[in-house]
């Protein structure tokens, strides 16, 4: 019995088995490490529905509506295509605060036309600006008094015209 482990071709099978097992044992190790990653790359296609934030301000996008943090809420009254790279959105103002200066409800803002421009969608960033002139310091939104005009003038050639699109991306939650 001490000599059966001598025999020819034992030695081998031996090793060939405990190969073939190492070999199994890393196989599967790998299957587990690579269950959970996320495969899907950084600028896959995405849309603009959900919950957009960036360091100070949550938006909610959905089909029909937006709300800009405590700014405004509106409903969207043009037909975008949600999952394009670069698009508008014509907003109906349905409530309007006057966030850089009074903090207070802008009546005369209701029911009048903005747009917010966005570009570079993906499944998890998007740049996004609202329709305006001034810098953060004398913010005002460019709103017109019916959709015809809202619709003829926010259109993507003249987006340099009404958004600044730079700096840091919104974030998808």
């Amino acid at each position: 019995m001490l000599f059966n482990s001598f025999q020819p071709g034992s030695f081998r099978r031996k090793i060939a088995r405990n190969v073939f097992f190492l070999f199994a044992v890393l196989c599967f190790s790998a299957v587990l490490l690579f269950t959970g990653c996320d495969t899907k790359p950084d600028d896959e296609p995405g849309i603009l529905t959900g919950i957009w934030t960036d360091e100070w301000v949550n938006v909610i996008i959905s089909d029909s509506t937006i709300k800009y943090g405590d700014s405004y809420e509106g409903n969207i009254v043009n037909s975008p295509d949600l999952k394009a790279k670069n698009g508008i959105l014509i907003i109906k103002f349905t409530d309007y605060v006057d966030v850089w200066g009074t903090g207070e409800v802008v009546p005369e803002n209701i029911n009048k036309y903005g747009a917010l421009y966005w570009t570079n969608l993906t499944d998890k960033s998007v740049n996004m600006s609202d329709a305006g002139t001034g810098g953060m310091s004398d913010y005002e939104h460019t709103m017109f008094e019916t959709k015809a005009e809202a619709e003829a003038e926010f259109t993507l050639d003249k987006a340099g015209v009404y958004a600044s699109l730079g700096g840091a991306p919104f974030t998808k939650k």
